[in-house]
């Protein structure tokens, strides 16, 4: 069923004028100062004046111009004694309002300038203290929100339907992206389509009231919006049962260079840099792997090669040349060899070839690999 708003009322169409608080003060100080001038006479014969002077006009005149005076005075006194305090708080409100929303670094930290004067221990005085606890606690909470908006990790509230309700502004520098345009995604739909299995997130009831399996640290992938992926180190906390933040807590940061370098490490160790072949220790690792994991009727074929006269073409030709007649050998070995096997270099001009075979069939040399190349 569709729900129509509601029609204006004249009280919404014109804004209603507002009388202010010693405004009406005056007003009904007047009127006190003005019942008292004219019931004064009659307590005045009751105090027993003579009637031609309580009820002479001149009488009258001067009870009703002293009731006015005194509330005048009372008026006057109420808005020295309570109308600053009541200013200063108002002007010191609207200060706190006009600073709350920025940055730490761009006045430094004004809280202390607005702070109130306690004076007495009266009403006006506790608010007062109130009043200072609240500047206090909003300095504590700009200066969190401050350091959390610089740090480069990247903070995300995952809400109890799984979708992102809170992300810092550290992720336009780590992905290119607006927090505006994340709220309300799916961690998922942001990871490498191998990753989410990783993350292990729960959704809809399963998560408001089962229990996050989510490992302290992970690394997973995110794409940049410049489509490439980052590396991230995700740390997660179980805040969903916390009253303040509700949720399951990430803290991501870029690992992507550490993840790349250990990468490179890792192939350097294994291959050799002038071929980019497997190296001596990459074929003896594989070849205990292939032997521990033999099944009946299976053997492992290794195949070696070795190049003639290649120092002929080192001391004629030069190393340079030499390099690339080594660089050569895996490209043209490769497209003789299933994809399962190996060619590697064991040194100097040596290479081989691992696989894996069944006792009925074995590989048969390549032509290449027969002679010279």
């Amino acid at each position: 069923m569709a729900l129509t708003p509601a029609a204006p009322t004249a009280d919404d169409a014109e804004p209603r004028t507002r009388v202010g608080v010693f405004t009406r003060l005056a007003l009904g100080m007047a009127a006190l100062g003005i019942g008292i001038g004219a019931v004064f006479p009659y307590f005045a014969e009751f105090l027993a004046v003579p009637t031609q002077y309580s009820r002479a006009s001149t009488f009258r005149l001067a009870c009703l111009a002293a009731g006015i005076g005194l509330g005048a005075a009372n008026w006057l006194l109420a808005r020295r004694v309570i109308g600053r305090r009541l200013q200063l708080l108002a002007t010191r409100l609207t200060d706190v309002a006009d600073t709350a929303g920025s940055p730490l670094g761009s006045a430094g930290s004004p809280w202390a300038a607005l702070a109130l004067p306690v004076g007495a221990d009266d009403d006006l005085g506790r608010t007062a203290a109130a009043f200072n606890a609240m500047l206090a606690a909003l300095d504590r909470e700009r200066r969190f929100r401050s350091v959390v908006q610089a740090t480069s990790d990247v903070i995300l509230l995952i809400d109890l339907t799984g979708r992102i309700s809170f992300v810092s502004d550290s992720v336009v520098d780590l992905l290119g992206r607006p927090p505006q345009g994340l709220l309300g995604m799916r961690p998922h739909d942001l990871l490498h389509p191998d990753d989410p299995a990783r993350l292990r997130l729960p959704t809809g009831a399963e998560f408001r009231s089962g229990a996050a399996d989510l490992p302290d640290v992970l690394v997973v992938r995110v794409r940049h919006c410049d489509g490439t992926w980052r590396h991230l180190e995700v740390t997660s906390s179980d805040r969903r049962t916390d009253p303040v933040i509700g949720a399951l807590l990430l803290t991501a940061r870029d690992v992507t260079e550490r993840i790349e370098l250990q990468e490179r490490l890792a192939h350097q160790a294994t291959h050799d840099e002038l071929t980019a072949l497997p190296n001596r220790a990459a074929v003896l690792a594989l070849g205990s792997q292939l032997l521990d994991d033999r099944r009946g009727g299976q053997h492992v074929a290794v195949a070696l090669l070795d190049l003639d006269r290649f120092k002929e073409v080192n001391d004629t030709l030069g190393h340079g040349y030499g390099d690339r007649l080594l660089a050569q050998i895996g490209p043209r070995l490769r497209p003789h060899l299933r994809d399962v096997d190996v060619v590697a270099r064991l040194g100097a001009t040596s290479s081989s070839s691992c696989s894996r075979t069944s006792r009925r069939t074995a590989p048969a040399p390549s032509r290449s690999a027969r002679g010279p190349p």
